[in-house]
């Protein structure tokens, strides 16, 4: 019972001794979870883009569809996909309005190839069946660690690849 009493007096808390370690503890534990962390964050950004990058294939093609003009997908700058109804060799393409229809910032570079691997400068979707041309084309959604590709078939199908 004396004991009891003694001990209620006393404050209760944490001595800074404590308080240092635990502080040392989550310290190294973030140090060792930072490396994956930032692989996981880029990671999910080269899905964001895949993703985006098939969401805007697939409105480009049924737009060309449902309102009976091509529509073409570029890559302005590395980080912006562009769907417009102008061809970029057409004479009154004005580079200075290049996205009439929509307008897409990526979360990582994207690029834009045939299917040989020659960089392609827009994708053309016909208005008749929807088919693109060039009849196959790849983007790649690359990051410093990852990359991945999106193909685009002769059918205007999309598929993506495996994350690299």
């Amino acid at each position: 019972m004396k004991a009891r009493q003694a001990t209620k007096g006393r404050a209760r808390g944490f001595t800074l001794v404590e308080m240092m370690v635990v502080i040392g503890i989550v310290g190294v534990l973030l140090t060792i979870a930072a490396p994956g962390f930032e692989r996981m964050v880029q990671r999910s950004k080269v899905r964001k883009t895949s993703d985006l990058v098939v969401q805007v294939v697939q409105y480009a093609k049924s737009h060309a569809l449902a309102k009976n003009t091509p529509v073409y997908v570029s890559v302005i700058g590395g980080n912006e996909l562009c769907l417009h109804t102008k061809a970029k060799t057409d004479p009154t393409y004005d580079p200075l309005v290049p996205c009439d229809i929509r307008r897409e910032q990526t979360a990582v570079p994207v690029s834009l190839a045939d299917g040989t691997g020659t960089a392609l400068p827009e994708l053309a979707f016909s208005n008749i069946y929807g088919t693109p041309t060039p009849l196959v084309a790849v983007f790649n959604a690359a990051s410093s660690h990852f990359s991945q590709a999106v193909r685009v078939n002769m059918l205007g199908l999309v598929t993506v690849g495996a994350l690299t």
